[in-house]
């Protein structure tokens, strides 16, 4: 198993883990049944906090299987964990072959919109695709043509997410395709419906400069797609999508030092969501602008359980929603040097977050930031001479360092691009949406 496959299984709750494997084993000689042996191999690395040195060739031949049959069940056990802890409801159906075939295309829209808003974004993405093809040899016009935005914008995110500007320009050729079309074709649309379309566009290019390498005209550039962004929101009369664009352009303000005009658009963000009764955007602006005002100063005991009530209450009413990243992000920061062992609550929850949503990159960079700074590189030993006691590097810690290798390896292969503002960045934008 590599090691995204066995973090993902330890990112799902244990108790949960256990119910899952306690229902396959109410099934007749299930203990005995290869797949069962592979689940409870997996589960006891993960007990014993091993996820580094799994070998395949090994686990296949204690099992007596080939290498496609340990894939196959390996690959099975992973998508029936993951339906269990984000559709428990589901869980239980299995449609056949002929029904799921026969689903007509706003059944399955709506089935990757459960998914994708539930944290499943990758099976989300299996059926976007499919949606995306059949919509390739589709003539455009006023019925599918808003449908077709939000199957791109839903790909878009998630290939970002991924870091793969391959892909990400596909799928932004093809949003760029639906607003030209807008403008050469006479639809049925309206305007509302129009601008939510160009909106996406502006907001999908604005993301793009954090695919690439960042410097001062990338930010210039975000900032104005994002303007662009804002003004065709307004227009489209959607305060959820007005208030995530407005979240995007005061971040590029508090960025570059702009202070006072981020809080302005954090304020004005604040505003539109309690007028909206958008709950977890409101605390989500809330925690901005505790943050960005006290951005100087150390966190202090007000300072924290402000922006503690403001993480709880995302937690309640936006689990699922972008601005679960944003307050853990401010909110661990606001805890170093206050409540380490908070802070390291708060991490681990956001790292496993962001496994089970299939955003490794990100969970990975926070991983080897904490594992970087415990500096267990070697087990310290506690010595006495005459002078008194003191601390003595002692045996080499080859599992800590074995960790830490698999990380940089991650972190390179994927993301070897740096940025030339990272001294400047408060909040890492490379962690959002």
């Amino acid at each position: 198993a590599s090691i995204l496959y066995l973090y993902e299984v330890a990112a799902v709750p244990g108790n949960i883990r256990e119910q899952y494997l306690q229902k396959i084993l109410k099934r007749k000689n299930a203990e005995h049944q290869k797949n069962v042996k592979l689940i409870n191999f997996i589960y006891e690395r993960i007990e014993n906090g091993n996820l580094y040195d799994w070998d395949s060739a090994e686990i296949c031949r204690k099992l007596k299987v080939s290498y496609n049959t340990y894939r196959f069940h390996k690959s099975n056990f992973l998508d029936g964990l993951r339906k269990y802890y984000f559709l428990p409801d589901k869980s239980n159906s299995n449609p056949g072959k002929t029904e799921q075939k026969n689903q007509d295309t706003e059944l399955e829209f709506y089935d990757a919109k459960l998914k994708f808003s539930s944290g499943m974004r990758k099976e989300a993405k299996l059926i976007f695709l499919k949606l995306a093809a059949r919509l390739r040899k589709e003539k455009l016009n006023s019925l599918n043509i808003l449908n077709a935005s939000e199957i791109y914008e839903h790909l878009l995110i998630y290939y970002y997410n991924q870091h793969d500007l391959l892909r990400y320009n596909r799928y932004l050729a093809e949003t760029k395709r639906l607003v030209n079309y807008l403008g050469k074709r006479k639809i049925v649309l309206s305007k509302q419906h129009t601008s939510l379309i160009k909106a996406r566009y502006y907001t999908a290019m604005g993301r793009k400069f954090g695919l690439n390498l960042v410097n001062d005209s990338s930010y210039t550039n975000k900032l104005n797609y994002y303007k662009q962004a804002y003004k065709e929101a307004a227009k489209a009369a959607n305060p959820e999508y007005l208030t995530y664009v407005i979240f995007h352009i005061g971040e590029v303000f508090s960025v570059l030092g702009s202070s006072s005009v981020a809080m302005n658009y954090y304020r004005k963000g604040y505003d539109i969501a309690a007028k909206r009764k958008l709950q977890a955007v409101k605390y989500g602006f809330k925690a901005l602008m505790i943050s960005e005002s006290n951005n100087k100063k150390k966190g202090s005991g007000k300072l924290v359980n402000n922006l503690a009530e403001c993480w709880a209450q995302v937690k309640r009413y936006g689990y699922n929603s972008y601005w679960f990243q944003v307050v853990s992000i401010l909110y661990s920061n606001c805890l170093i040097s206050v409540d380490e062992e908070k802070r390291k609550e708060v991490n681990k929850e956001l790292v496993n977050y962001l496994f089970l949503r299939s955003v490794p990159g990100r969970a990975i960079k926070i991983l080897y930031a904490d594992k970087t700074g415990e500096r267990n590189y070697v087990k310290w030993e506690l010595l006495r001479n005459e002078k008194g006691e003191f601390l003595s590097p002692g045996e080499v810690n080859y599992s800590f360092v074995y960790e830490l290798e698999n990380l940089v390896k991650y972190i390179t292969s994927h993301y070897h691009k740096i940025s030339s503002l990272a001294g400047k960045i408060k909040i890492n934008l490379d962690l959002l949406f």
